[in-house]
């Protein structure tokens, strides 16, 4: 059988503008540069080794967290009798209150409750509590991933997530290792840019999934 050449490469023109869409939404959720700056407030008193000792247990973690609902999501929402389209409205609500509390400038460690932060300096180990969950796969970046693991058919969208999950963990541990070893150059006034520049993209994304997530039940009724 011939192979069609060119809805191949508009095949994978797709699977790839799918990649670095949800690359980019995934990213912005987890808001790097912000978790990055809470991540060496909290560990003033660590050497450069024991930070890269706790940035690869903590993106391990919550890699591991994200992937987890980006695949099972879907199954875990029909369990309790939830569709899809109602969580996209919810998520998202969820994440448009995130862009703004972000776009106000809210300082990033006011999103970890006292019980968090009691259970770390308890323990001294802040690897998985709090900085795997919630600082890196917080509830936004969660909702992000299992709505962009249900655009497309299901195994390759859960594919597509997957990557973009694995390629937005792997910067946020490269950009992390960095800054381990020297975080001079992380200045409020460039943290505070990021992170408003980050809360727009939010906001703008949860607006998105509202839409969406309306339309569709909207067609579901009609239909």
């Amino acid at each position: 059988m011939a192979l069609d050449l060119p809805r191949v490469i508009v095949s994978f023109e797709s699977l790839m503008d799918h990649i670095i869409s949800s690359f980019i939404r995934i990213t912005m959720a987890m808001s790097p540069l912000a978790t990055v700056a809470v991540f060496i407030s909290m560990t003033p008193d660590y050497t450069p080794e024991r930070r890269i000792k706790t940035v690869e247990v903590s993106c391990m973690v919550a890699m591991g967290i994200l992937l987890f609902f980006a695949i099972t999501g879907e199954a875990l929402l029909s369990m309790l009798g939830i569709t899809i389209d109602a969580f996209r409205i919810a998520g998202g609500i969820l994440l448009f209150v995130i862009g703004l509390e972000m776009l106000r400038a809210r300082e990033p460690d006011e999103q970890i409750s006292s019980e968090e932060k009691n259970i770390s300096l308890k323990t001294r180990d802040i690897s998985i509590i709090p900085v795997a969950s919630p600082m890196i796969a917080g509830p936004g970046c969660i909702s992000t991933a299992i709505m962009c693991a249900n655009e497309g058919s299901p195994i390759i969208g859960k594919l597509q997530v997957s990557v973009s999950i694995v390629g937005s963990i792997v910067l946020l541990y490269f950009l992390m290792q960095i800054t381990c070893r020297g975080s001079k150059w992380l200045t409020p006034m460039i943290l505070k840019l990021s992170y408003r520049l980050s809360g727009l993209v939010v906001s703008a994304m949860g607006v998105q999934f509202v839409v969406i997530g309306i339309m569709k039940c909207f067609h579901a009724h009609i239909a």
